[in-house]
């Protein structure tokens, strides 16, 4: 049985042992450590001490599939693996991160020589770059002027990519290219090993001087009548493969959120519990009190969101298109504002590059911004929601109750998630009207009034039921709402009201999930999760966003945030040991 066999709940031991490895980030005694990082950080480097203490103890092996010897065996492997690096820092991270971005199609069609040969450059500790945007069209794939062209038994490949993660220091570099005459949609991707081409076929852009993750290779490659070999070319249909990589990895950015957003509340509760104020600690300040518990709340809606599209990587692949898109466009955005709130808590400190954990949290404000943009941006991901919402809403709830096994594979703590074995022919560019999260609320509904947990007090469980119904008219008057577009104007669905309609969903399909996670998982898990204060928690703060004015979040949950700052564990629904 792999090593990464589940232990407790979806967390895997490789993890487990990868956080206890990299140690304490604030015992400066450790090579992976605040101080440094900030300090590197200061002079716009790598980590480079930090990437090496990376390599080993294994953390390429959670880029490369278990079929071919990796520890990539469930999703949850990447889930866990990255919030362990990104609570540490995020130019390391997303280092390794954009070299599983640039992996992704060979996974997902390349030949078995390919995947055999990318594997073992990364066991090396190779880094690569995805080449998909260039300098003049952005996100518009469709406009890309590289191109390939076969002559004489040969192909040559020219044009400019920019902005790419690690261009310049990745070893490898996979890049989108029109590819004309050849058979699909026009376009090729090919995996290109910079050792395996000629020195003057191609140039590095100078990499540009980030806000944030200022040590992070963001540069690009101009390639000029640049001979490849011809087994270099993955695939057919490079734009579809292309959008299909692009809902793995949008997925998999996730994980980076949750590990900064865990950083930025562990520290201010360490500096507010220890901090003095009117004869009392900060932290006892009401209003500090509340908006804490709220970050606290909102990196447990994250966490709910991002579960089931993770494990629908390898258990329902086929509605990936649309729960990437959501998880992509909110998990950034509570994490977002989990730092706006703890950046308003700390005051001036925010602005400090001296203080708590030696100015930490100014590195992980800029750095966590970039998420956002990664892999499509806010808006982009937004509009890949509002393209399929009219389908996925029109569609009769009735008929989703059989979801029961699909809902267990996506929110199950104790069912191991199915393994992942790469093959993206099981991707869909759109999801054909199923949505299971979404559509399930109903069923989730009657079997919150079926019956609760004998660990849910009758006062919890009271408003937990009123909650629910509220949002239960929520989505009725979604649902009436977009109808009533889409009557209104043919061109409804690129209209700036569904982007809004897109938002509002994306906020009731996390009520979903969070509902959802709770009745999978309550009788079996127990203790503070079964009470579920959490998830009334959730269901308030979720609702304060919908109904600002009406709903007012509470300190739900609270104790059980302390419980696990004081015990040293993950700000998560699972027990997650941290080095400390």
């Amino acid at each position: 049985m792999p090593e990464s066999v589940v232990r407790r709940g979806g967390i895997g031991l490789r993890a487990e042992q990868l956080e206890l490895g990299l140690g304490d980030p604030n015992d400066t005694a450790n090579i992976f450590n605040y101080r440094q990082q900030v300090e590197c950080d200061e002079a716009s480097e790598l980590p480079e001490q930090a990437m090496s203490l990376m390599r080993k103890f294994g953390f390429p092996a959670f880029m490369i599939p278990a079929s071919l010897g990796g520890a990539l065996d469930r999703p949850e492997d990447v889930l866990w693996a990255g919030r362990v690096a990104a609570r540490r820092d995020l130019t390391v991270t997303l280092s390794f991160g954009s070299t599983l971005l640039a992996a992704m199609p060979v996974w997902l069609w390349g030949t078995a020589e390919q995947r055999t040969r990318l594997a073992q450059a990364l066991v090396s500790g190779s880094l690569g770059g995805f080449a998909i945007s260039e300098a003049e069209h952005g996100s518009d794939l469709m406009a890309s002027d590289a191109v390939l062209v076969s002559s004489a038994g040969k192909v040559f490949l020219s044009g400019a990519k920019w902005p790419i993660g690690n261009a310049t220091r990745g070893d490898f570099i996979t890049v989108l290219a029109r590819s004309p005459g050849a058979s699909g949609d026009g376009f090729s991707i090919v995996c290109l090993f910079k050792a395996d081409l000629p020195a003057d076929g191609w140039t590095n852009i100078p990499a540009v001087r980030l806000h944030g993750l200022r040590g992070f290779d963001l540069s690009g490659v101009k390639f000029s009548d640049c001979e490849i070999p011809p087994s270099a070319q993955i695939g057919r249909d490079g734009l579809k493969q292309t959008m299909k990589t692009l809902q793995v990895t949008r997925t998999m950015l996730a994980t980076f959120s949750l590990g900064s957003g865990d950083s930025a509340l562990r520290l201010a509760l360490a500096h507010l519990r220890s901090r003095e104020l009117y004869a009392k600690t900060a932290y006892d300040i009401p209003p500090i009190r509340r908006q804490l518990v709220g970050s606290y709340l909102d990196l447990l809606i994250a966490e709910c969101v991002a579960r089931p599209a993770f494990r629908a990587m390898s258990a329902l692949p086929g509605r990936l298109s649309l729960w990437s898109a959501i998880s992509k466009y909110l998990v950034p955005t509570l994490v977002e504002d989990v730092m706006a709130d703890v950046g308003e808590i700390l005051g001036a400190r925010k602005f400090m590059r001296e203080g708590p954990w030696y100015g930490m949290f100014q590195k992980l404000l800029r750095d966590n911004s970039v998420v956002s943009v990664f892999d499509g941006t806010t808006h982009v991901c937004v509009r890949a929601i509002a393209a399929q919402l009219s389908v996925v809403l029109e569609r009769s709830p009735k008929g989703i109750d059989e979801a029961g096994d699909a809902m267990a594979a996506v929110f199950s703590f104790s069912k191991g998630a199915v393994r992942w074995e790469p093959d993206g022919e099981k991707l869909q560019l759109t999801n054909r009207g199923v949505d299971e999260v979404g559509q399930n609320w109903r069923h989730a509904v009657t079997m919150l009034g079926a019956g609760s947990s004998a660990a849910v007090t009758s006062t919890t469980a009271a408003a937990i039921e009123l909650l629910v119904r509220e949002l239960d008219e929520e989505w009725g008057a979604l649902r009436k709402r977009v109808a009533g577009l889409r009557a209104a104007d043919p061109a409804f669905a690129s209209s700036a009201e569904m982007d809004d309609a897109s938002r509002m969903f994306s906020l009731l399909w996390a009520a979903s999930a969070c509902l959802q996670t709770w009745l999978v998982n309550r009788e079996e898990t127990g203790g503070d999760f079964g009470a579920g204060d959490w998830l009334l928690g959730c269901l308030q703060r979720i609702m304060h966003r919908i109904r600002p004015f009406d709903h007012v979040q509470g300190l739900a949950a609270e104790a059980d945030m302390l419980r696990r700052y004081d015990e040293g564990l993950m700000f998560s629904l699972e027990d997650f040991p941290i080095a400390r």
